[in-house]
C-alpha cells in the first residue's frame, strides 16, 4: 500500500462573522480527510481569465478517489430562515435578506472546472461535487421546518455530522456528483 498523502491549506482569512462557523467545518475536514489522498483548501481564490471577477470557495477539497468538492459554509441559526423557494433562501435578521448557498458552489465548482478542462491531461476526468454546510443546525431542526421535504433541497451537511469522522465521510460521500468525469487514465484518453 502506497503513502497516503494529504495536504490542508488554509489561506488569509477574511475577517467576517462566519469564521468561526468555517473552522468548525474546516476542523471537520483536516481530522476526517487526513488519511485520504487529498489537498484541501480553506477558502481558495479562483479568478476569472478576464480578471473581472474572483470566486471563493469557503472550503475546496480535491479528493483522488472522490474528486472535487466545494462546501458553501453559512453561520446561520434555523429561526434566521424564513423560507426556501429553490435556490433562493429567505432570511431575516442575517447579513442578507436572500441568499443562494447552493448556486454559489455550483458556480465556484464550474469556474474550477473550466480551468481543469483547459488542461489536455484533466480534460473531462473531473469528478465534482458541491454541498451547503450549516455547523448552527442539526438535522433534526432542519427537518422540524420540513426543509428536507422541499423538492429543491440541496445536500446539506448539518452540526451533527461534522463531529465523528465516518458520519462526516458517510455525509460527504452522498452528495450526489454533478459532473461525472472520464476515470481513465491521461494515457488511455490520448489513444
Amino acid at each position: 500500500m502506497g503513502k497516503i498523502e494529504s495536504q490542508f491549506i488554509a489561506t488569509e482569512l477574511p475577517g467576517n462573522g462566519g469564521e468561526s462557523a468555517e473552522q468548525r467545518v474546516w476542523d471537520a475536514v483536516r481530522r476526517s480527510f487526513r488519511h485520504r489522498t487529498c489537498l484541501a483548501y480553506w477558502r481558495y481564490p479562483i479568478f476569472s481569465q478576464t480578471g473581472k471577477t474572483r470566486k471563493e470557495p469557503d472550503i475546496l477539497i480535491a479528493d483522488r478517489q472522490w474528486g472535487l468538492f466545494i462546501l458553501e459554509v453559512k453561520a446561520i441559526a434555523i429561526d434566521r430562515i424564513l423560507r426556501i423557494h429553490g435556490h433562493q433562501w429567505q432570511l431575516q435578521n442575517f447579513y442578507a435578506t436572500q441568499i443562494n448557498p447552493y448556486q454559489q458552489a455550483e458556480n465556484q465548482l464550474n469556474a474550477i472546472v473550466q480551468y481543469c478542462d483547459a488542461e489536455p491531461l484533466l480534460q473531462g476526468s473531473v469528478t465534482a461535487r458541491v454541498g451547503v454546510a450549516l455547523p448552527q443546525i442539526d438535522r433534526e431542526q432542519w427537518q422540524q421546518r420540513g426543509f428536507d421535504r422541499l423538492p429543491s433541497a440541496p445536500p446539506i451537511l448539518f452540526s451533527d455530522q461534522l463531529t465523528e469522522t465516518e458520519t462526516f465521510l458517510e455525509a460527504i460521500a452522498a452528495i450526489p456528483v454533478l459532473r461525472h468525469g472520464n476515470p481513465s487514465t491521461p494515457e488511455q484518453r490520448r489513444s
